[in-house]
């Protein structure tokens, strides 16, 4: 497994170098570098907000040990099913060893990935970029698990790739690539081609090395599908821009059912503001149908707000004014239900999409 340096490498390079390219889903309600490398270690992730301690420091002492291992294990117990160093340990558990090669000069919390259970890193050497690929190839012919940082762009190594950013900038999703090149990661976590989750890394090494996962670990082996690098871009795109444009749209739904109960109220009294309310209530179940109709157009900018926001409350007001209660609620109730049926059936591949869908 190999770790890149901090930058912003174009999918392409990775297809470039003959590996399958994808993207990953790093972590949930928020990013933080070191907690990738747990999540990445033990195989599965929580939020953030699930964990009450903070995360503590995590630093490879000389001979291999992770300072600050214990609290971070004291932190996992929190929440269950939670054991950092799951990976290490599988791979000792099945007779293998693993190594951890940092390069000098940079960070190297990355070792917590090769840590066991016990936060030692069996194997830990920091060598300088000019020695990195002789001592690669040497651990790799005594170990089963290699976890590198690598001097550069990603390379034609039966690898798989991950890209860190440093400092991590909020909701990005890292970049990956994956040894069997010809399509584009995937993976039955997030059902999204070319998107995989990092607690799918660990299935996925142990995977190709024979190795059962443990069922403490909850992300699933990444496969390669269709698609190439610019399928993903796109996908990135998207999904970079979705949870900022969650709020414009609730804004947009609250302004326009305001103003039309602030009309309705003008003009017809306590029976204009009853209808405003029912309008209300009839706006809230068109508006997860209106987001995905959104995934499907990919309006730009503001427009997803108009088409989510106004567009639920249009749907909503026409509802009421043209289905007797309490039927009136079924009609989007049908609708929502029937869209997301069909998409699920399909593989999701517009409700994850949507300002309804991922994190």
């Amino acid at each position: 497994m190999l770790l890149l340096p901090p930058f912003d490498p174009p999918l392409s390079a990775f297809e470039r170098a003959g590996l399958a390219p994808g993207a990953v889903s790093p972590s949930v309600g928020g990013y933080e570098r070191d907690q990738v490398f747990l999540d990445i270690s033990q195989g599965a992730r929580v939020s953030l907000r699930a964990y009450r301690a903070e995360l503590p420091q995590l630093r490879l002492e000389p001979g291999g040990a992770i300072e600050g291992w214990a609290q971070a294990v004291q932190r996992a117990r929190e929440v269950d099913g939670i054991e950092p160093g799951l990976l290490a340990t599988a791979i000792e558990r099945a007779g293998g060893r693993v190594a951890y090669l940092g390069i000098r000069g940079r960070d190297q919390s990355a070792a917590v990935v090769a840590a066991d259970r016990s936060g030692q890193v069996e194997r830990a050497e920091v060598v300088t970029a000019d020695r990195w690929g002789a001592r690669v190839k040497a651990l790799s012919r005594e170990f089963r698990l290699v976890v590198a940082q690598a001097p550069g762009p990603p390379v034609p190594l039966p690898a798989f790739v991950v890209a860190m950013q440093d400092p991590p900038r909020e909701r990005e999703l890292l970049r990956a690539g994956m040894s069997g090149g010809g399509g584009i990661l995937t993976s039955t976590t997030t059902r999204e081609p070319g998107l995989v989750a990092s607690t799918d890394i660990a299935p996925t090494l142990l995977a190709a090395l024979g190795i059962e996962a443990p069922e403490d670990m909850t992300g699933h082996e990444i496969e390669v599908g269709e698609g190439g690098a610019g399928e993903v871009d796109d996908l990135v795109e998207r999904l970079e821009v979705i949870a900022g444009r969650r709020t414009p749209a609730l804004v947009t739904a609250l302004g326009q059912w305001l103003l039309l109960f602030l009309a309705l109220s003008l003009t017809q009294g306590r029976v204009g503001r009853r209808a405003a309310v029912r309008t209300a209530l009839l706006s809230a179940m068109w508006l997860p149908l209106l987001a995905l109709v959104a995934a499907v157009l990919t309006p730009p900018g503001a427009w997803e707000a108009v088409v989510v926001g106004i567009g639920s409350v249009v749907l909503g007001y026409a509802t009421d004014r043209l289905a007797s209660w309490p039927r009136a609620p079924a009609i989007p109730a049908a609708a929502v239900l029937a869209a997301y049926t069909l998409d699920f059936a399909a593989g999701s591949p517009y409700s994850a999409l949507s300002i309804a869908g991922p994190n």
